[in-house]
């Protein structure tokens, strides 16, 4: 027997609707009677059942159901103190972040105009520095050098 069947035949023995064609399907079925028989046992085992929870149980868990029914959403609720602590590190800390991640300077915090610079390096050609001359070129002779 499928489980499809089983289903269909559990929620014939609880009152639940069916559709006829797959009612007949699923009673033709074999296995069906094997099947409603251990239903049928397990609902006259379950009704028979005396056993309950022990007073101090109950008297836990009806406050609990009950407030979980009566609770504001999580968005009107009131918030602790530490709660809104954890939030605000939270927020400076992101913050911090973007404003490191976006290499954020007083300098340059104007806008994209670069900074004045605090000192100009010139230097001059054949005092400080030698042009290299492409391959092939002819290369003036050094003073002051063997060669």
């Amino acid at each position: 027997m499928m489980d499809q069947e089983m289903v269909i035949l559990s929620a014939l023995l609880d009152g639940e609707p069916a559709e006829e064609a797959a009612l007949v399907e699923a009673l033709s079925s074999q296995g069906a009677c094997e099947a409603l028989r251990d239903f049928v046992r397990l609902r006259v085992a379950v009704q028979r059942d005396e056993s309950r929870p022990q007073a101090a149980f109950h008297d836990r868990m009806v406050p609990l159901l009950a407030g979980e029914a009566g609770r504001p959403p999580l968005w009107r609720r009131t918030v602790t103190a530490p709660a809104l602590a954890l939030a605000a590190l939270l927020l400076a800390g992101i913050g911090l972040g973007l404003l490191g991640g976006l290499g954020w300077d007083s300098r340059t915090a104007g806008g994209d105009v670069p900074p004045r610079p605090e000192r100009v390096l010139r230097f001059e050609p054949g005092v400080d520095w030698t042009p290299v001359r492409e391959e092939g070129e002819v290369r003036p002779r050094e003073e002051g050098h063997a060669g």
